[in-house]
Formats: C-alpha cells, sequence, structure tokens
C-alpha cells in the first residue's frame, strides 16, 4: 500500500509478543503495509532485568518484523507513584500507561518515521483501558485522535484515518469484542502460528501480591528500579519503617539475590549450613548508609542486624532442630558473623509483606 506521494505506507505496532499484538502485525503484514514492531520495556514486567524483552524478540522473528525497544521505567514509576487516571483494580496506571506509550509514538509520527499507529487491544477485553471512551480518550490525549487503528477490533469502533485514507481495508480487520480468547486462538490457528505466549497481561502491577508490595514500597522509601527489580523474587519482609530484608526460597532466588544486591546492602546466609541468601536494603541517602556501615562493626550486634539474622537462620531448614546458628553478614568488604536464637518462621509471620488471602490470580494476568 503506498500513499499520495507513492511512498509505502508505514505503521509502527505497540508490541508485547503476546498473541493480540502479534495477530495484530500479521494482520497489518496482510495489508502490504512496511510494519515495524516497537516493544516498551519496563521494570514491571515479569522478566529480570537482563531477560527484559525476551519474549517479544522471539516473536518478532517468527513474525519477520523489525523489532525496536522503548525503555521507560523512569517515567512508569513517576506514573505509579502519581497516576493522574487513578489506578487500576491493584497499582496498575493503565490510562496513563497507555497515554505515555501513545505520545511516545506520536513523536516518531510527527518525525516522519511512521504514517499511523497500530495496537493488539481488543474492546471489551479489559474493564479500565479498553472501554471504547477510555480508548478515544487516550488517543486524544496522546496527541494522535484518528490515527490509531485496533486491527483486533476495528469494526467495533469509529473509522479511523488510516482506513478513511485507504491505507488500510477495514472489510479485512476484525470485530473481536470482550474477554474471550477464543477468537484470537482460532485466528493464530489461521494464520499458522507455531507458537506464542501465554493469552494474559504482561505487567505485574496486575498482580495483586507483587501490588502489594509496591504498595509497601511506594508508602516508605520510594520506587527505585533496583528496587522494583528485587521484589521479582523472593520472601519479602519489613523490619522497620526503612529496612526491609528479601529472603530467597530457592537456588534460583538465592543466585538472582546476589546479582541483584547493591554495594550498600547487607547480604546474608547461615554460616555452616545450607539456606537461603537474604538481602538486607536500607534507604540509598547518606545518613542511611553511614548508619548501616557503622553496624557492621558496632559491638554488641544492633538489633536491627540481630533481627535480620534470625529471620535467615529460621528460613534454613537444616537449623530448625539447634538452639542457635552463625549468620554470616557482608556490606561491601565488611564482614562479620552474628550468633543468634533459632526462632520458628511463625514468628516473622507478621513482618511478612503479603497478602493475608492469597487471589486466584497469575502473575501479570488479565484484570484490571
Amino acid at each position: 500500500m503506498a500513499s499520495e506521494t507513492g511512498e509505502k505506507i508505514r505503521v509502527v505496532v505497540l508490541f508485547s509478543g503476546g498473541l493480540d499484538s502479534s495477530l495484530a502485525v500479521r494482520l497489518m503484514q496482510n495489508q502490504g503495509l512496511d510494519v515495524t514492531a516497537l516493544t516498551c520495556i519496563n521494570a514491571f514486567s515479569p522478566e529480570l532485568k537482563q531477560r527484559r524483552g525476551s519474549g517479544a524478540r522471539r516473536m518478532a522473528r517468527q513474525l519477520g518484523v523489525p523489532l525496536i525497544m522503548h525503555e521507560f521505567t523512569d517515567q512508569l514509576i513517576k506514573l505509579v507513584e502519581n497516576p493522574p487516571h487513578g489506578y487500576g483494580s491493584n497499582m496498575n496506571p493503565c490510562v496513563d500507561c497507555h497515554c505515555h506509550m501513545l505520545k511516545y509514538v506520536a513523536g516518531l509520527i510527527a518525525e516522519g518515521k511512521y504514517h499511523f499507529v497500530a495496537t493488539g487491544e481488543v474492546l471489551g477485553q479489559r474493564p479500565m483501558s479498553q472501554r471504547k471512551p477510555v480508548m478515544m480518550h487516550i488517543d486524544k490525549e496522546a496527541g494522535l485522535g484518528r490515527m490509531v487503528l485496533r486491527p483486533l477490533s476495528a469494526k467495533c469502533m469509529p473509522i479511523t484515518i488510516p482506513e478513511e485514507k485507504g491505507w488500510v481495508d477495514r472489510e479485512k480487520l476484525k470485530d473481536f469484542n470482550g474477554r474471550s480468547r477464543k477468537p484470537q486462538m482460532q485466528l493464530a490457528k489461521e494464520f499458522g502460528f507455531r507458537e506464542y505466549q501465554t493469552p494474559a497481561g504482561g505487567c505485574l502491577l496486575t498482580d495483586p501480591q507483587f501490588a502489594f508490595r509496591v504498595k509497601d514500597l511506594k508508602e516508605h522509601e520510594g520506587l527505585t528500579e533496583a528496587d522494583v527489580e528485587i521484589m521479582k523474587v523472593g520472601r519479602y519482609f519489613r523490619l522497620s519503617d526503612s529496612a526491609r530484608i528479601i529472603v530467597g526460597r530457592n537456588q534460583a532466588d538465592n543466585q538472582a539475590l546476589q546479582v541483584m544486591s547493591l554495594p550498600g546492602d547487607v547480604r546474608l546466609r547461615a554460616a555452616s549450613a545450607p539456606g537461603p541468601t537474604a538481602v538486607l536494603r536500607v534507604p540509598a541517602d547518606e545518613d542511611s548508609q553511614t548508619t548501616i556501615a557503622a553496624m557492621m562493626t558496632a559491638q554488641p550486634c544492633p538489633e536491627l542486624l540481630t533481627l535480620a539474622a534470625e529471620l535467615v537462620a529460621a528460613h534454613c531448614p537444616k537449623l530448625e532442630s539447634d538452639p542457635t546458628a552463625g549468620i554470616r553478614l557482608q556490606r561491601g568488604d565488611a564482614v562479620r558473623t552474628v550468633d543468634v536464637k533459632v526462632r520458628q518462621r511463625s514468628d516473622f509471620a507478621a513482618m511478612r509483606i503479603e497478602l493475608a488471602d492469597k487471589p486466584d490470580q497469575k502473575k501479570g494476568g488479565r484484570a484490571e
């Protein structure tokens, strides 16, 4: 398809690598357009930082489409802390997140890199951001108006400029509406997709348990990328208004915590028995870091470090029958071993940042 000037029409598709955005890409390819996929990556995805966007890369290769990445963790953190349009069912600022992504695309279109944008959104699939009035509001606020095409629900939406200009044949678009995924799965089969990600959202802010941790951090130290990343692993405990500890649940968690620990963190583990790695973290300001550094050499061992060591000992199965245990603490080059009483895990239950009644919802599910 060519424009009035004869150049091939270029469309950028907001692309998560999930089923819906993959179908949107293929629908645009089938119309003979020059398609580019754009993945907006951030720390609130289920993937750890080193694998962020890997699912999108894999699916883009299968589709044979060029992929560009836009990192927007810092901007999204600001939206989580103060969302102009409010939250969804948890800590997810879906409307503002969509506005940000489309505003970024609006800049690319203004630069002449693309003619319009398409998304994999389905009308009525999500209760907050995928209602017709909200979608149209987002498009307007992003400065795109009728330049946003939603191929999977186009026939349920007002006609867009790409359709009006004949860049896209509306009759070849879809009329999907609602939360059922059967139409998308059938279309994927028709397109011969070999594999695709499980049909579910990829934002941890929609997960009640993770959102509970985010809320705790927001109310105390505030959000940073490093703090969001470390909340994806382990058991999370708050020891005081300015101190929290993350305790590994398995070998994968232990390895991740080793990688995620910051220079100012205190790493803990049992001195003479297998067990979890734990990371004790306090704020990064100079006063907090000076205080925790002094604690590493103070005698007797300060209460905060003793409490952290007791918590780690309680989570070492090999120490359950021992009255006391040695716990190794390390912060930079400073190392000390603390002998503590082995307490019961239940002694620390009130400190754990976890919803009492765990909702039956997969991490990164579709709830808004």
